[in-house]
């Protein structure tokens, strides 16, 4: 203790004072350590997909932190104390009370009595593992069922709609396959786009569902996006990841979209184009349409009018095929239903038609990479730049 006081110059009952104090931080910290939950120091990982209007920004603005995440993790299907989560997580309660109030207030926490719990569905890794498994033994041979509803569907799509002239039946199947399916899981009894949560912000619609784990499934996960416009133009775009054709609507911008479904509808030359309008046109996906000889806009994608598609829908629902494949959808449906209840909070009871639903979009890669094994489908030669699994709605 002499030498420790004589090398710091300082007096012996300072240095002694110092050590008591320094060897008490280190031992709250090191009982800190033991009493806090893992995720205090090894946070985990979660990700999420949203379907519906998102006007206020919500949900996504209120996940954006990793303190969130893993809050929500922690009392899925876990109902938990303000305390109980504070240790779990490791956050000081006046923080903690804080984080969960932002969280009760976006809608994504419940409080019931003085304990909370996430007020959507997070799937485990287990589950998703689970569903996975039960999906690929349930539609093991979807392929080839589709296959026949789809060679007797080709002349009703080239008839019933604008297909390009260039583009093969292997090509057609993408968006074929993709909409039989969609048009499967609408039909199922139960089936729900309707997320069953009263929202803040009037205007939002979104629904919400985690997945714990980082990147499970992704190379086989096949979701959607577009535009929808005021004037009734709609485009939407398959996102296939597996092949590299994940961002190909990247390109694509509202305002383009809406002349071009302008231009079709009433078959306008683009020679009358207004200065306005020609910038507009001049930023369009070039992949996407051409320009006739008459100056007349000729898509690259399928296009349909309104009322074409559902009439489409209605005569591929008249099959002989379709009846059967219907029931086995409606077979899968309810087995997702199930496993959802069995790891579910009863809490969550009455999302589990929406859960189930957005569970069933998950058979869309499933059933791409068994069709593109047996050759049902021809992958682009740029995939990048394709417009397979995509379609333009006009008026």
């Amino acid at each position: 203790m002499g030498d420790i006081a004589r090398a710091l110059g300082q007096p012996e009952g300072t240095v002694k004072s110092r050590l008591f104090r320094s060897r008490n931080l280190l031992k709250e910290g090191m009982k800190m350590a033991r009493e806090f939950g893992p995720k205090s120091y090894k946070p985990e990982e979660v990700r999420f997909v949203s379907s519906g209007g998102q006007i206020s920004g919500l949900p996504w603005s209120a996940v954006e932190r990793m303190l969130p995440k893993n809050i929500l993790l922690e009392v899925s299907n876990n109902p938990s104390t303000a305390e109980e989560l504070s240790v779990a997580v490791g956050v000081a309660m006046p923080y903690m009370e804080e984080e969960i109030a932002a969280l009760v207030d976006a809608g994504l926490l419940k409080q019931v009595g003085n304990r909370y719990i996430t007020n959507f569905f997070i799937e485990s890794r287990d589950l998703q593992v689970a569903i996975r498994n039960e999906l690929i033994l349930m539609t093991r041979d979807w392929a080839e069922r589709y296959n026949t509803i789809m060679d007797k569907s080709i002349p009703i799509y080239r008839t019933g709609c604008f297909v390009p002239e260039n583009m093969t039946n292997g090509e057609l199947k993408w968006l074929m396959a993709l909409e039989l399916l969609d048009q499967l899981v609408h039909g199922c009894k139960g089936h729900t786009h309707d997320f069953p949560v009263k929202h803040k912000h009037p205007e939002d619609s979104w629904g919400f569902i985690g997945y714990e784990g980082e990147g499970i499934e992704e190379e086989w996960f096949v979701g959607q996006t577009g535009s929808m416009m005021e004037t009734g133009t709609q485009f939407w775009s398959y996102q296939i990841g597996k092949w590299d054709m994940w961002n190909r609507a990247a390109t694509w911008n509202s305002p383009a979209i809406k002349l071009i479904g302008e231009l079709i509808s009433e078959d306008r030359s683009v020679n009358t184009l207004t200065p306005t309008e020609k910038e507009i046109f001049d930023r369009r996906n070039p992949y996407t349409f051409s320009i006739g000889e008459d100056g007349r806009v000729i898509p690259n994608i399928i296009t349909f009018r309104r009322e074409e598609k559902g009439a489409i829908r209605a005569k591929i629902a008249e099959l002989p095929e379709y009846t059967a494949l219907q029931e086995a959808a409606q077979t899968v449906f309810d087995r997702m239903v199930a496993l959802l209840r069995r790891e579910g909070h009863a809490i969550l009871e009455e999302q589990l038609p929406y859960c189930a639903s957005s569970t069933m979009w998950k058979v869309r890669g499933i059933l791409l990479d068994a069709m593109v094994d047996k050759g049902i489908l021809e992958i682009p030669a740029e995939p990048a730049i394709s417009t397979v699994a995509m379609e333009l709605i006009v008026k």
